[in-house]
């Protein structure tokens, strides 16, 4: 929460809404959490420290912390608290590398609905990089992995999508390996400059909900989405043509193709969910027995259209992308001054983008097993 930050001497500086961020006290510079801002700078020079601050994805000492080294930055940093920081000793890091080494972190999920640290920036370190050096070559990459998410990570019943988890779950997982995805050096310099600018090509179409751009819905029949999907296809041939002719030659050989061995040491991190007490009942008569089930993004928001569909509440006079609120919609969903009473017509992609702001969110880990040789939570 933003009453609970310190500003320092020098200012809180400039930052938007979505930005990587990190989290440490001030006798102690290491940071215990890293997260994404929930307030932008000019908005808290408007309204003061009040209202949400920092997202935390992951901190000192969780799970995932617990599944690598388990070191500690100094002895400062204990189970239940941070402690100011003794004299630096030899084997203590320096708090500008690690600082440094943290705007490089990619803590997406594996299931592509994970936040990252860094809206506006990843690093594949699974090759060497070769990140483009010039605003035109970086345009470049932008707009091919825009394109690739939309006809790859994108569809229609995933939408509205809030941009900053299309870029993070999506344009992050289209881009080549080896390469820098950085919008910061791109033209388009903001990531809402790049929605906006896409959203006035024509590609997609974009919504406001509670400040943040949706992504509302995918032009599928623009030139530009169609072009693209045919390279994707003739690529796709080529690498098929190209697969079939090495098995081919390892087959005349006398050799048989085998197939990759499964990674062994991989950590899945998946997006949960469960439903606060007065929206329990969209979700069926189980998860108000059990207030602590939890619901992937999927199940969440079949669980929706199922409630939808029990109550009735589909306004087939307007067609199916509209529906009749209910006393449980409105009180959970929609404010006083909202205008929304029972029985008025809403968006279901507005009710449903407005559940997943009111669900709490939840990380799944899972990781593999060697004893049992199989994956477990």
């Amino acid at each position: 929460m933003l009453p609970g930050f310190i500003v320092p001497p020098e200012g809180l500086g400039t930052f938007e809404a979505g930005d990587q961020s990190t989290v440490s006290i001030p006798e102690n510079g290491y940071p215990f959490a890293v997260g994404t801002m929930q307030t932008g700078s000019e908005e808290i020079k408007e309204k003061g420290l009040k209202g949400k601050g920092v997202k935390v994805l992951h901190h000192f000492p969780d799970v995932l912390w617990a599944m690598g080294s388990k070191s500690i930055p100094n002895a400062g940093f204990l189970q239940d608290r941070i402690y100011p920081a003794p004299e630096k000793s030899d084997g203590d890091a320096d708090v500008g590398e690690v600082a440094d080494s943290l705007k490089h972190a990619d803590i997406s999920g594996a299931e592509g609905e994970g936040d990252n640290i860094d809206r506006t920036k990843a690093v594949d370190t699974s090759a060497s990089t070769s990140a483009p050096k010039s605003a035109g070559n970086m345009d470049e990459l932008v707009d091919t992995c825009f394109l690739k998410a939309l006809h790859t990570k994108v569809a229609d019943a995933d939408l509205p999508m809030e941009s900053s988890k299309f870029f993070s779950n999506c344009m992050l997982a289209s881009r080549p390996a080896g390469t820098d995805l950085d919008i910061k050096q791109s033209s388009y310099k903001k990531l809402s400059k790049l929605i906006k600018k896409m959203e006035k090509r024509g590609l997609i179409t974009v919504k406001q909900i509670r400040k943040e751009d949706y992504i509302a819905s995918v032009v599928r029949d623009h030139e530009i989405y169609k072009a693209f999907g045919e390279e994707l296809k003739a690529e796709a041939s080529a690498a098929a043509t190209a697969a079939a002719t090495a098995t081919a030659t390892a087959e005349a050989g006398d050799a048989s193709p085998k197939k990759p061995q499964e990674s062994k040491n991989r950590i899945e991190v998946h997006e949960m969910f469960r439903a606060p007490s007065n929206l329990r009942v969209v979700f069926g008569e189980e998860a108000v027995q059990n207030k602590d089930m939890l619901f992937s993004r999927n199940d969440a928001r079949n669980k929706l259209r199922q409630y939808v569909e029990a109550e009735g509440l589909a306004n087939e006079s307007a067609g199916t992308a509209l529906l009749k609120a209910n006393k449980v919609l409105v009180s959970g969903l929609y404010g006083k001054k909202e205008g929304v009473t029972v029985d008025s017509s809403v968006e279901i992609a507005d009710v449903e983008a407005r559940l997943f702001s009111k669900l709490q969110l939840y990380h799944k880990v899972v990781c593999y097993d060697k004893a049992a040789d199989r994956m477990i939570e």
